[in-house]
């Protein structure tokens, strides 16, 4: 199972990684000395939360099909879907509030 990190944790690995400009390696030291505490990513993990973001706008994967989503992201996921589709019924919008 791949290691996951929490999306408050995601998004301080993209804020720092934008900190130390694009530099994987800066980015690993200087989210080391910000949070001594947490589990530190490596370079790679850097690199794909930033391609990921730009790929699909979001750090979390939802499900490919209007239904129930495991993720602790179920509003914005939700969210994502209805505003990619607007005639999406309430009932199906529902699922997600």
């Amino acid at each position: 199972m791949p290691f996951v990190f929490s999306h408050v944790e995601y998004c301080d690995m993209h804020f720092v990684y934008g900190f130390c400009n694009g530099n994987a390696s800066a980015a690993v030291e200087e989210y080391r000395r910000r949070y001594p505490k947490r589990r530190i990513p490596s370079r790679g993990v850097f690199t794909r939360v930033q391609q990921t973001l730009r790929d699909n706008g979001s750090s979390v994967r939802c499900s490919q099909r209007m239904g129930a989503l495991t993720s602790q992201d179920n509003t914005s996921c939700g969210l994502r879907k209805v505003l990619g589709n607007l005639r999406t019924n309430t009932t199906a919008v529902r699922v997600f509030l």
